[in-house]
């Protein structure tokens, strides 16, 4: 994630008003010139939302500085879960850089080197993959180009999911599915010796 010109911040906003508490957010980055590549300032700062107001988390850098953020710390802790987006501001032109639903208590990090993680109040990373199904019936068939169906009885079934699988030791392939109640279908290309199913967690 790169802020290389004045025009780029990053801001928060929260798709709602909040209940009770404000999330608060802390933040640390780098800044790099431009013309030497080399480390000019190292800073953090920190600051809260306000509702559905974009709050600058980010500022943009200085001329000729490129600002990296190494890590974004954002909490819920408001009484009631909070959909938290972080957006890139170029110039007024917004562009969701990710949008989440955190339970209270639970808190979305970004790390320069791994992404968007969310963990839960244990500290437990949050990741949704087949096994949290409670039950999963398989339909249709594994033949190439045939349609392999996975019926779970949560309610992880959303139009972000995404499945992947994997034959006779070979790379995994996403798919996009077909997504109907809480039935998660696809049609793959080759025989299926393997597979997950991804949703965004929540």
């Amino acid at each position: 994630m790169y802020l290389d010109a004045t025009t780029k911040s990053l801001e928060i906003k929260l798709g709602g008003a909040v209940t009770t508490n404000q999330l608060p957010v802390a933040v640390s980055y780098v800044d790099i010139s431009q013309s030497t590549f080399s480390v000019t300032a190292m800073s953090s700062t920190d600051t809260q939302s306000n509702g559905t107001t974009a709050v600058t988390i980010v500022a943009a850098p200085g001329a000729t500085t490129t600002r990296v953020p190494k890590r974004i710390w954002i909490r819920n802790a408001d009484t009631v879960s909070a959909t938290v987006t972080v957006q890139l501001n170029n110039n007024a032109t917004l562009r969701p850089e990710v949008v989440f639903t955190l339970l209270t208590g639970e808190t979305l990090i970004y790390e320069d080197a791994a992404g968007w993680m969310a963990f839960d109040v244990n500290g437990n990373r949050k990741e949704v993959t087949s096994s949290v199904f409670s039950s999963l019936t398989v339909m249709g068939n594994e033949t190439v180009g045939g349609t392999l169906g996975v019926k779970g009885t949560s309610t992880l079934a959303r139009a972000d999911t995404t499945i992947l699988t994997e034959s006779a030791g070979l790379a995994w392939t996403a798919y996009t599915p077909t997504i109907s109640a809480d039935t998660v279908s696809f049609t793959g290309t080759t025989t299926n010796a393997r597979y997950r199913v991804l949703g965004k967690p929540y």
